[in-house]
Formats: C-alpha cells, sequence, structure tokens
C-alpha cells in the first residue's frame, strides 16, 4: 500500500484483484490514514461493499445516534459505559428523539426538556429537590458519552463529531447536605476498635476502611489504588493507565506512622503494579465496598445511605479543624474551595483520626 498526499491529507492506494484502487483518508494524521484505509481495503477485500461504503463517508451527517452509542461501548473503558448509555437512552426517549436520528441533530435542548419534564412531575419541594438532583446526576453520566477523551477516540476511529452545544448545556443541580458529625459522640471511637476485628474477618474491606478515614480517598481511588501510590509515609494519588482522579486533581495524602506500617503489613509481598485491593475488578469496584457498607451500618452508622462517603467526610472534616479550609481543600483534592466548605466541614465535630 501506498499512500500520496494531495492538500495536505494523505490518499492511499492498493492493488485489489490486479485494479488499483485509491482511498481518500481525509486526513493529514499518517497514522490515522493508515488505520483507515487499512479498515476500508479490508472491508473490500472481504466484500462487504455496504461497510467500505460507510468507511468511505464516514461523518456525523451519516451516523445515528444509536450507532454512536453502540461506538461508545465498544471503545470506553469505564466500568460504568453502560449506565451511561442507558442515561443517555432515558433522556432521549422521555423528550421524544428516536434512537435512529443523526447525531449531528443532538441539541442541548433535550437536556433542558428533560429537566422540564422531570420538574414539573414532581409533587411538592421534597420530590422536586430529588428530580433535581437525579436529573443532574442522569445528564452527568450522558454527558460521558462526549467526554474529551471519548472524542479523541472517535477521532481515531475516523469520526469526528461537532457537539460543543450539546455537551455546553448544564442544568440546575439539586441541593447537596453540608456534613453533620453524627449525634452519636461515641461512634467514631466505638468503630475504630471494631475495625480490629475487621482486619482479621475482612482485609480487604478493611484497607478500604483505612483509605477512607485516614485518607479521605474516594470510592474509586481506593479501587484503582496501586502500591506504587504508597511512599514514604504518603498516598500519592495519580493517574494510571486509562483511570485519573477525579477532576485531574493528583495530590498527596501524610499518612500517620501508626497508619501506614498496619498498609504495609497488609500488603507485604506486593509490587508496585500490584492494586492495594485484592481481586478481580468486580471485587475491587464493587464488592469490597458493598462488605463495608453493610459492616459499617452494623457499627451505627446509619446517618447517611452513602456510608463510605462519610469516612472520607469525616476525614475532611477533622483536617478542616486541624489545619484550615485550604488544607482540607488539598488533602480531600476538590478543585474548588468552595465545595470543601459547602460540603464538608462541621467545626462541632469531634473525629478521632490517629490513635
Amino acid at each position: 500500500m501506498t499512500y500520496i498526499q494531495r492538500k495536505g491529507n494523505y490518499t492511499a492506494i492498493e492493488s485489489i484483484n490486479g485494479k488499483r484502487v485509491w482511498f481518500a483518508t481525509k486526513t493529514p494524521n499518517k497514522r490515522l490514514a493508515e488505520k483507515r484505509a487499512k479498515a476500508y481495503f479490508q472491508a473490500l477485500r472481504e466484500e462487504n461493499l455496504a461497510a467500505a461504503e460507510k468507511l468511505m463517508n464516514r461523518n456525523p451527517s451519516s451516523i445515528t445516534i444509536g450507532e454512536l452509542m453502540d461506538l461508545y461501548e465498544k471503545l470506553a473503558t469505564v466500568k460504568a459505559a453502560h449506565r451511561n448509555r442507558r442515561a443517555m437512552e432515558r433522556i432521549l426517549r422521555e423528550v421524544g428523539v428516536p434512537l435512529t436520528k443523526t447525531v449531528n441533530s443532538l441539541s442541548g435542548r433535550i437536556f433542558s426538556d428533560f429537566e422540564n419534564l422531570r420538574h414539573k412531575q414532581a409533587n411538592g419541594v421534597l420530590e422536586l429537590r430529588t428530580a433535581k438532583t437525579t436529573v443532574a446526576s442522569t445528564v452527568r453520566q450522558a454527558k460521558s458519552i462526549f467526554s474529551k477523551k471519548m472524542m479523541q477516540r472517535y477521532a481515531d476511529e475516523g469520526l469526528v463529531l461537532d457537539v460543543k452545544e450539546f455537551k455546553g448545556r448544564s442544568v440546575e443541580q439539586g441541593p447537596r447536605a453540608r456534613f453533620k458529625a453524627p449525634k452519636d459522640k461515641g461512634l467514631y471511637a466505638r468503630t475504630l476498635e471494631a475495625s480490629k476485628k475487621l482486619r482479621t474477618d475482612d482485609p480487604e474491606a478493611y484497607k478500604a476502611y483505612l483509605c477512607g478515614y485516614f485518607a479521605g480517598m474516594r470510592k474509586g481511588e481506593v479501587a484503582n489504588a496501586k502500591m506504587s501510590f504508597f511512599t514514604d509515609h504518603a498516598i500519592e494519588i495519580v493517574p494510571h493507565g486509562d483511570w485519573q482522579p477525579k477532576n485531574g486533581e493528583e495530590r498527596t495524602v501524610p499518612i500517620h506512622q501508626d497508619i501506614w506500617a498496619i498498609f504495609m503489613e497488609l500488603t507485604e509481598g506486593k509490587s508496585d503494579d500490584d492494586y492495594l485491593l485484592n481481586g478481580c475488578d468486580t471485587e475491587r469496584l464493587e464488592n469490597v465496598f458493598r462488605r463495608l457498607n453493610a459492616w459499617l451500618g452494623e457499627q451505627g452508622w446509619n446517618h447517611s445511605s452513602k456510608k463510605f462517603h462519610e469516612l472520607r467526610k469525616a476525614y475532611g472534616s477533622a483536617v478542616l479543624k486541624q489545619g484550615g479550609i485550604s488544607a482540607a481543600q488539598h488533602l480531600l483534592g476538590h478543585k474548588d474551595i468552595s465545595t470543601t466548605d459547602r460540603y464538608y466541614t462541621d467545626l462541632e465535630s469531634d473525629i478521632v483520626i490517629n490513635s
């Protein structure tokens, strides 16, 4: 196969059944041109003329929303890909946009239509608050289909989309509750004491507990933490592979020497490439936290449905009390200090961080 450049873009030339066939790749990127040409000529050799024609004319005006979502699930590496697709389908279904519509017909108006529809269905102030939170979450999931990383992957497949107006449309956020320490003042100390048995009964849940309570880590950070994160009495939360921290915010969290010693005991023999938590993806991402949440419920952590996240909030509140709001913002990995102030502070709390 040979390539020539015309007006900056590459054209591939290949011999098929004794005939020279020309294919305009429509890109100045040599690597992408080779990828497109290989797919096109392979389709021709397999006499899949429909596939070849589609590759030749691939653009937003010929790709349906349903086809794009098929491509998204094929290319996405996140575990939530199917959930994100369902969120988009739910929005489209409720506002009456069929999956057979082309991608370039997408408009940010579908979000506002979805928002208005859900708000009208709400009955009373409490239901309206819930609706706002649900709508914001659903829209956020749907927008993941058009993340910067996914847009690049679509482009690598020869599909260049322009959905800025669609991505940019926002909806009203539902209220989030400020952290309030539980009324049971002995809860933290009792949980810490009970965790000694958890260490024996369920070491993986115990490690997750330590990460939440003593390092303020998010669930996704714990599940994706590798042993390379653990350096010199600190946890360095940094990207690896396809995973990155929320908002891309890297940070280093110092760890009390006693807790550090426990981590080292529990992970003896692991290499830097090993995950902190043992087991397959489902075990690390779901099962460990399901067991930990059940255990926290048994200890009396029933003041919130997001029990593991309450560990992080308790840590953040304690850091703020001891080191100030800037320290709390950094150690929690908040991009905006107002998030720390609004949702993670309760100066009346009495939290046991070091034992």
